[in-house]
């Protein structure tokens, strides 16, 4: 290295910004988990214990799925179609999961906004 480096604040906020990207994946990961474990959460999609199972493993099997997807087409995307376009419409992916998993009425539309949330 030839000379000393200065951070800027540009910098910094890049890096913390990154930095939170990972922080928001694990904590959609491990959010799932004490929501599994309430008995509300059954009732309210009407499921029986028999289900439970499928439903425990789907939920982040689909977002894992998605990210798994999502690293797949990242870098043929960005390439195709540019790294900002790519970015935005991983963006729109995240927002649209998000909502469809707030406001899920049923166990499909919640699988679909997981597997949309793990693109982003």
């Amino acid at each position: 290295m030839t000379g000393q480096g200065t951070v800027s604040t540009y910098n910094l906020l890049v890096v913390i910004t990154a930095a939170l990207g990972s922080f928001t994946f694990g904590f959609t990961v491990n959010v799932t988990g004490p929501v599994l474990g309430m008995p509300s959460f059954y009732d309210y999609f009407g499921l029986d214990i028999n289900e439970t199972t499928s439903v425990i493993g789907g939920i982040p099997a689909c977002y894992f799925g998605g990210g798994i997807l999502g690293a797949a087409l990242g870098a043929w995307t960005a390439e195709r179609i540019g790294r900002r376009f790519t970015l935005l419409v991983g963006c729109i992916a995240g927002i649209t999961g998000g909502v469809l998993i707030g406001s899920a009425v049923n166990v499909p539309m919640l699988l679909l906004g997981r597997l949309l949330s793990g693109l982003w």
